[in-house]
């Protein structure tokens, strides 16, 4: 089994910095794409006891984009699923705000 990531929710914090408060530790600094300084840097040692975790928040901070996809994806079924089954829509309606808050999340914008 592979590690398991820092444990959420994370944060953005100045833009730039992801916050994870129940682990009260910075886990990834964002730098521009237009150059190829980056924010303090600082590569881990294969022999750091935090390794795995760290190799862990890489690889979803790296799915980031394809999960995007994938809960705008989940939207579209469940309307379809709505449409069809109009008698049990609340069945779904959870699932919908569950995705729908981690899009507004991900994109910075509001879904009601």
């Amino acid at each position: 089994m592979s590690a398991q990531h820092t444990k959420g929710p994370w944060e953005v914090h100045g833009a730039t910095m992801v916050w994870a408060p129940a682990a009260s530790a910075n886990i990834a600094a964002v730098s521009t794409l237009r150059d190829s300084q980056c924010v303090e840097y600082k590569r881990p040692s294969i022999n750091s006891p935090d390794f795995a975790e760290i190799a862990a928040n890489a690889r979803l901070i790296a799915a980031a984009p394809e999960l995007l996809k994938a809960a705008h994806a989940a939207i579209g079924a469940l309307k379809w699923w709505q449409a069809e089954h109009a008698c049990c829509w609340g069945a779904t309606e959870d699932q919908e705000k569950i995705i729908n808050a981690a899009i507004a999340k991900a994109t910075g914008s509001t879904h009601e």
